[in-house]
């Protein structure tokens, strides 16, 4: 299992080195993403079952009406791209159990990253050293990859090489980042 995860790892980077040498882009992951369906409910700390914790179901779930300010800021639900979630739909996903990897460079992570994300640029999974972490991530959970967001394309390149190892995770790429999820008050860890 593991040698077939790093002939494929490695064949996607040869494909994406030469797609960025040739094109001068980087890879893009292009399939669509699977959209969230919509729950109504006013707080987002509060499970609609009626539980104390954060909301953990089989069932697509998202809180329409958060906490006013989040829904009065235009950076909660403005759209970057086509294969995107908007920082509304990756924080519903964090609340829902969601895993969250963080694909910035490593002293970026360690001044701040959203609660529980995970390190994972794309040099941990070129290199090898990330591939066994990946594989103990849960499959029947999305996986939300962010970075600085904008120009940048390390959660897509950390996503591409994610696919790649075939180990069936539904991948999210948010489009806005790390400093933007900060700005709106959304839970973080490591930030002074």
């Amino acid at each position: 299992m593991i040698s077939r995860a790093l002939a494929i790892f490695a064949l996607a980077c040869l494909a994406g080195s030469i797609h960025l040498v040739v094109r001068g882009k980087p890879v893009r992951l292009s399939r669509t993403l699977a959209p969230i369906e919509v729950v109504n409910t006013t707080d987002p700390t509060v499970d609609p079952a009626g539980g104390d914790g954060p909301v953990v179901t089989s069932e697509p779930v998202q809180l329409v009406d958060l906490y006013a300010a989040f829904a009065a800021n235009p950076l909660f639900d403005e759209v970057v791209g086509p294969t995107h979630i908007t920082m509304r739909e990756a924080y519903i996903l964090h609340k829902a159990g969601a895993t969250f990897l963080d694909a910035r460079h490593d002293y970026e992570f360690e001044a701040g990253h959203i609660a529980g994300a995970i390190f994972m640029p794309s040099t941990r999974l070129s290199s090898g050293e990330g591939i066994e972490d990946a594989s103990m991530i849960d499959p029947t959970r999305p996986v939300v990859i962010y970075c600085t967001g904008g120009e940048c394309d390390a959660s897509e390149n950390t996503a591409v090489l994610l696919d790649a190892l075939e180990l069936g995770f539904d991948l999210r790429i948010m489009g806005k980042g790390y400093d933007d999820w900060a700005a709106v008050g959304l839970p973080v860890e490591g930030a002074p």
